[in-house]
């Protein structure tokens, strides 16, 4: 499992599916911008911090 850190812009690529996103990332952290699909965002709501 990923805990992702990061300051300034985090991009999680358009053909990674929510299953896949909530099945690898722990918890994320972004001081500035997440680009990701809103399926993605929305699947990793709650380990956004």
């Amino acid at each position: 499992m990923l805990h992702i850190n990061v300051l300034g812009l985090a991009t999680i690529a358009q053909d990674v599916t929510p299953e896949l996103a909530r099945a690898t990332i722990a918890s994320v952290s972004v001081l500035g911008a997440l680009h990701a699909s809103p399926a993605v965002k929305s699947a990793l709501a709650d380990r956004m911090r």
